[in-house]
């Protein structure tokens, strides 16, 4: 029973340093997010940040926004009239038109239309790439994945450009115009300016959240 102990203590810390690794080779200077911020303090700024945007009594009051998304989603699949459709692709589309209306209130309408597909496309795809990356400690180790990632510039910056562009154009109206995760951390990012969009908070949850 000991030795059983022992073997699972050791193999429990070995996968925390594994992951402690994997996180430090995915940093950037001065850029960090809830998940990559491995400074206790900072961890918890960072979740101080986020949790008004998703504990329970908010998303009590984005679930009429939810439920419309859905609704869309059961007619487009009942307009297939019994025919084969791609469950998982759809699921796709409804996730990021949900994830786009409780970020920053930006209405992809991914379900319904082809122009900002591609986002939810490139997001399962960069997953597909980072599970990649996981198994494979010495990508992170040595930062491979930025000359790997070079493969995939284009497509990775059109998804950049279109977030930046989500953020303008929630930074356009007031800041309690939508009940989304702009409006409760719009403030800083407001003093900070749009020139700073992609080293701040806002970008960075932006695209890991």
């Amino acid at each position: 029973m000991e030795r059983s102990c022992q073997v699972w203590a050791s193999h429990k810390a070995g996968t925390e340093q594994a992951g402690v690794q994997f996180l430090h080779g995915f940093e950037s200077p001065g850029s960090h997010n809830a998940w990559n911020a491995l400074d206790r303090n900072m961890h918890r700024q960072k979740r101080k940040l986020m949790g008004p945007a998703v504990n329970d009594r908010s998303m009590r009051v984005f679930e009429p926004s939810m439920i419309e998304q859905v609704d869309i989603f059961i007619k487009q699949v009942a307009m297939a009239h019994g025919k084969p459709i791609d469950m998982k692709t759809r699921c796709n589309y409804l996730g990021m038109d949900i994830i786009g209306l409780l970020s920053f209130g930006f209405a992809l309408d991914s379900q319904t239309h082809e122009k900002y597909r591609f986002l939810a496309d490139e997001m399962a795809a960069g997953n597909r790439r980072l599970n990649v990356y996981m198994q494979i400690p010495t990508i992170p180790k040595y930062r491979l994945q930025v000359p790997l990632n070079l493969f995939w510039y284009k497509t990775r910056e059109k998804v950049f450009r279109l977030i930046e562009f989500m953020i303008k154009t929630r930074m356009t109206i007031d800041q309690h115009a939508k009940h989304d995760f702009y409006s409760f951390v719009a403030d800083g990012s407001k003093a900070e300016g749009v020139a700073n969009l992609r080293v701040k908070d806002l970008w960075m949850e932006a695209i890991l959240g």
